[in-house]
């Protein structure tokens, strides 16, 4: 969601070539596979499911 889409605003409003993005928290819902479509490496410290215990 919206992390893609501030991926897509940085590299039309700048010569910036944006090539990880780091969250401390995975929701898990969708992130990696947007942006390992966009060819950006998604790396996160952990994962919703790590927080519930799951």
């Amino acid at each position: 969601g919206s992390s893609i889409k501030a991926v897509q605003r940085i590299h039309d409003a700048t010569d910036c070539e944006v090539v990880a993005v780091i969250s401390i928290v995975d929701r898990e819902e969708g992130a990696v596979e947007a942006f390992t479509s966009a060819g950006i490496h998604f790396e996160s410290i952990m994962t919703r499911s790590d927080v519930a215990g799951q």
